[in-house]
């Protein structure tokens, strides 16, 4: 069974990159496009948890806080909505969260360069631990084209 202190740390690195990348597009068609990057990414991430429970408490979250947004407010509800439930999952397993105000001085500097390198890793977990097995490759081929498009999607440094 995967280790989700081996496969949490590169995931919530993925996902709180993603977010400080968000929202700096100025043209409408690129908006746009982000911002449908953006939902088929945080609707992705729950079929590829591969801890039962961290599935069913993303998805209560998921449920309970995603709500429809304008492009002017992507990138500070993502920031909010992903820190929140990172946190209230450090809480439970007494862990102390960065700040909040830290996290763009943690995440916001990586480059499209490193981004692609937590993608690796994070396809070389899947197989080390042979996730494949319990997430159908579909799925996870999905995610990864969610990433990649949210990737190209959003300015980088």
């Amino acid at each position: 069974m995967a280790n989700p202190k081996e496969w949490g740390p590169v995931v919530w690195k993925i996902i709180h990159t993603c977010c400080e990348h968000l929202g700096n597009n100025t043209i409408t068609l690129l908006k746009n496009d982000e911002l449908n990057a953006y939902k088929k990414f945080i609707n992705q991430i729950r079929y590829v948890l591969p801890c039962k429970i961290c599935k069913i408490h993303y998805s209560k979250h998921l449920h309970n806080h995603n709500k429809e947004i304008q492009y002017d407010e992507l990138k500070q509800y993502a920031k909010e909505f992903f820190y929140n439930i990172h946190d209230s999952i450090n809480k439970e397993k007494n862990i102390v969260s960065i700040p909040f105000s830290s996290l763009e001085t943690t995440y916001g500097k990586i480059t499209k360069e490193e981004f692609n390198k937590l993608i690796s890793e994070f396809e070389t977990l899947f197989q080390k631990y042979k996730l494949y097995h319990f997430i159908l490759s579909e799925t996870l081929r999905d995610f990864l084209k969610a990433i990649r498009n949210l990737r190209s999607s959003c300015c980088w440094i």
